[in-house]
C-alpha cells in the first residue's frame, strides 16, 4: 500500500492492481452473493405489476402496443365465447365425487382468462372484458338486460379483489417460493367468496329453491378454486416470464408497481358498493320470489322456517364474505401506504436510498454510536468523467453505468451499511460501528473492485472504463450529519483533484477526532 503522508493535509492512497489485489472470480460470486443475502433492494416488492389505461394514449405511435392490442382483443373474445358456451352447454353445479364425496362444479373458463390478464396486463384491460363477459352469458341466461348488468358486476369484483389480494401479500405472478401457491389459493379463496354475494340474484331470477341455489354457491367456490389451481397457477409459474419479456419488447413505457393512497381508497370503495348493491339486490329478489311463491320448492320437503334460515344463512355468508373484503382491502391500503413511504426515500433508477433518507438513519445511528461508543464513518464517491460517458455513450448507458455501480457497491458493503445516491453520480454509504481504518478498506476495495472490471458491456462487447473517486470522514462520536458530509466531500474533491481513481481521507478521520457539535 503506498501512502502520501507526512506533512500533507491528508491521507491518501491510490486505487490501482498494484496497491491491492482485485478479487478473484470467487470472491466475485461472493461478493454478488452477499447483496442477495444481506443487502436486498429497498423496495423489496415482488407483487404483480401492471400498465393503466392511459397507455392507450400512445397507440398511434406504437406499433407494439397496436400487436398487444390485437392479442388483447382475440383473447377478449375468447372470454365472450367460452362463457357464452358455459352457459349453453350447463356447465354450472356440474357433480363429481371425489373419495366417496359428492359435489358440485361449476367451470367458468372466462375466470381463467380474467385472472391471467388481471395478473399479466392490469385490471384496466381485465375489468372490461369481465363485466362484458358475464354480462352477455347472463342475458344468454334469460336474465333482463337491467339484471344483467347488476349481475355483471360480480366479475369486476372477483378479478379486483384478486388482483388487490395479490398486492396485498406482496405475490410475485412468477411464484418462485413455495408458500407463493398458498397465497394464491388465499387470493383466489377471497375473490371467489367475495363475488359468490351474487348467487342470490342468479338463483332468484332463475327460481332456483335455496338448497339448489346452496348447491350453485358451492359449485361456483369450489370450480373456481379447481381452476386456479389447475390452470391459472401453471400458466403463471411457466408463463409469466415469457409474458412480461414479450410484453416490456412491446410496450412504450415501463408498467406500474403501486397505487397512489387516493386510488387504493376509490377501489376499495367501488368494491364495497359493488357488493352491498348485489347483496341487497340478491336477497330482496329472494325475498320478492319467496312471497309471490315463485321459488320452487325442493325435492326433499323443505318447510317455510327452513326456507328462512337458508335465506337467513345466505344474508349471514354475504355479510361475511363483505366483511372479509374490507378487512383484506384495508390491510392493502395500510400496505400501499407503507410502500409509497418506503418509495419517497428510495432512488427509482438505481434503487438505493436517497438523500431524504439519510438524516433519519444518520441519527439513528448516532444514537447508536454514542451508546456503544463505537466509531462511525461516511464514504462519498463520485463517478470519474461521467459526464464524459454521457456524452460518449449517452445517457441511456450513463443509467446503467448508476444501476450496475449500485448494484456493485451494494454487494461489497454488510447488510448493516447504508448506500444512499446523493445526487447525479454521486453516492454516499454510512458506516456505523466502523473506525478509520475499516472504513479504508471498504474504500480501496470499492475503488478496486469499480475499476478492476467493466461494469456494463454493450453489443460490440466494449463498455465504459468506470472509475471512481472516495473521500473517507470519521469521528468517534458525530452529532452532525451536515460536518462529517462536508468533510468526506472535501476529501473526495481532492481525490478527484490529484488524479481520480483514488481515496482521499479526511486529515481528522485518521486519529480518530470527533467531529464538531452543531452550534
Amino acid at each position: 500500500m503506498s501512502w502520501l503522508a507526512g506533512h500533507s493535509p491528508s491521507l491518501k492512497t491510490a486505487c490501482s492492481s498494484k496497491t491491492m489485489r482485485p478479487e478473484t472470480d470467487q470472491e466475485a460470486a461472493a461478493t454478488a452473493g452477499s447483496m442477495a443475502l444481506g443487502a436486498p433492494s429497498p423496495v423489496g416488492y415482488g407483487g404483480p405489476s401492471w400498465w393503466p389505461a392511459s397507455v392507450l394514449q400512445e397507440l398511434p405511435r406504437s406499433v407494439g402496443l397496436r400487436t398487444v392490442l390485437v392479442v388483447y382483443l382475440f383473447v377478449s373474445l375468447a372470454a365472450v365465447g367460452s362463457g357464452v358456451l358455459m352457459v349453453a352447454w350447463d356447465w354450472s353445479g356440474i357433480p363429481i365425487t371425489v373419495a366417496t364425496v359428492a359435489l358440485e362444479v361449476t367451470i367458468y373458463p372466462p375466470l381463467v382468462i380474467t385472472f391471467l390478464l388481471v395478473v399479466w396486463l392490469g385490471p384496466s384491460w381485465s375489468v372490461p372484458v369481465a363485466y362484458l363477459t358475464t354480462l352477455l352469458l347472463a342475458v344468454y341466461s334469460g336474465m333482463s338486460v337491467g339484471m344483467s348488468a347488476l349481475f355483471a358486476l360480480a366479475s369486476p369484483v372477483e378479478v379486483l379483489v384478486f388482483w388487490g389480494s395479490m398486492v396485498i401479500v406482496g405475490l410475485s405472478p412468477s411464484l418462485h417460493r413455495r408458500r407463493d401457491l398458498l397465497l394464491l389459493l388465499f387470493a383466489a379463496l377471497v375473490a371467489t367468496v367475495a363475488s359468490s354475494v351474487a348467487v342470490p340474484l342468479w338463483n332468484a331470477e332463475h327460481g332456483l329453491d335455496l338448497l339448489t341455489g346452496q348447491r350453485v354457491w358451492r359449485g361456483w367456490v369450489i370450480g373456481a378454486v379447481l381452476q386456479v389451481v389447475l390452470i391459472v397457477a401453471p400458466a403463471m409459474r411457466w408463463g409469466t416470464a415469457p409474458v412480461q419479456r414479450w410484453l416490456a419488447l412491446q410496450m412504450p413505457e415501463p408498467p406500474r408497481h403501486s397505487l397512489s393512497i387516493r386510488k387504493s381508497i376509490v377501489l376499495v370503495a367501488l368494491v364495497f358498493v359493488m357488493l352491498a348493491i348485489l347483496l341487497s339486490r340478491g336477497i330482496v329478489s329472494l325475498l320478492e320470489a319467496f312471497a309471490s311463491g315463485q321459488l320452487t320448492v325442493a325435492e326433499v320437503s323443505t318447510s317455510p322456517p327452513e326456507l328462512v334460515r337458508g335465506l337467513l344463512v345466505l344474508l349471514g355468508l354475504g355479510f361475511t364474505t363483505m366483511l372479509l373484503v374490507l378487512v383484506v382491502f384495508t390491510s392493502a391500503l395500510a400496505r400501499t401506504n407503507e410502500r409509497d413511504r418506503i418509495l419517497a426515500l428510495v432512488d427509482p433508477l438505481t434503487e438505493t436510498l436517497n438523500r431524504r433518507a439519510f438524516q433519519f438513519h444518520f441519527r439513528q445511528e448516532v444514537a447508536r454510536t454514542k451508546r456503544l461508543g463505537r466509531g462511525l464513518s461516511l464514504l462519498l464517491f463520485d463517478i470519474d468523467h461521467f459526464k464524459r460517458i454521457n456524452d460518449e455513450y449517452g445517457h441511456q448507458v450513463g443509467d446503467e453505468v448508476l444501476r450496475a455501480l449500485a448494484f456493485l457497491v451494494r454487494g461489497l458493503i454488510r447488510p448493516t451499511d447504508f448506500l444512499f445516491r446523493w445526487g447525479g453520480e454521486e453516492f454516499v454509504v454510512l458506516l456505523p460501528h466502523t473506525d478509520f481504518d475499516a472504513a479504508l478498506e471498504v474504500a480501496q476495495r470499492l475503488c478496486v473492485s469499480v475499476s478492476s472490471r467493466r461494469l456494463i458491456e454493450l453489443g460490440s462487447g466494449e463498455g465504459p472504463e468506470v472509475t471512481v473517486s472516495v473521500g473517507i470522514a470519521s469521528a468517534l462520536t458525530a452529532s452532525d450529519a451536515e460536518s462529517l458530509v462536508s468533510r468526506a466531500d472535501a476529501a473526495c474533491y481532492a481525490a478527484k483533484r490529484t488524479g481520480r481513481n483514488c481515496v482521499v481521507a479526511d486529515p481528522r478521520s485518521a486519529d480518530g477526532t470527533t467531529a464538531p457539535e452543531p452550534s
